[in-house]
């Protein structure tokens, strides 16, 4: 009876710890999310990160960059218009290590606190990331939701 609890207690410990180990990101599913929309990541293969100030330190995210694709044009007006429309098909997300990490940032620094506080928190936050765009189908996009084409 000894060896059978004690079995039993071994796996559930190895599955909490696999469970603490494991790294929940919802980044994954906002990356698929923007490429079955017609965006790519642009920046995938050399990604920037960037630093929260914290009162006890500070916390770092991955910034991803994700932008329509789009047909290349010769013209220079097909240039010009390229460039304004740039700005509105891209989206911004700020990937950071775990849930909690955002809380804290969200929490104790007051840049990021000044960047919500315009915004309706629950369409720009998506579980470990931050949206940055002035894009209304991006905004939808990060959250899940379907655009109509």
């Amino acid at each position: 009876m000894k060896k059978t609890v004690k079995i039993i207690a071994l796996a559930m410990a190895l599955v909490l710890c696999t469970l603490a180990l494991v790294s929940c990101s919802s980044f994954g599913s906002i990356k698929s999310n923007f490429e079955k929309n017609g965006y790519e990541l642009k920046n995938e293969d050399n990604e920037a990160t960037g630093t929260v100030k914290l009162e006890d330190g500070e916390i770092t995210y991955t910034i991803h960059t994700f932008q329509v694709k789009k047909e290349e044009s010769d013209s220079a007006l097909g240039t010009i218009i390229g460039g304004i429309t740039q700005g509105l098909s891209t989206a911004v997300v700020w990937e950071f290590a775990s849930d909690k990490d955002l809380e804290k940032a969200m929490d104790e620094n007051e840049d990021i606190k000044k960047l919500l506080a315009d915004a309706e928190e629950s369409k720009y936050v998506n579980g470990n990331c931050i949206l940055m765009t002035i894009n209304p189908d991006a905004v939808k996009i990060f959250n899940g939701e379907s655009i109509e084409k």
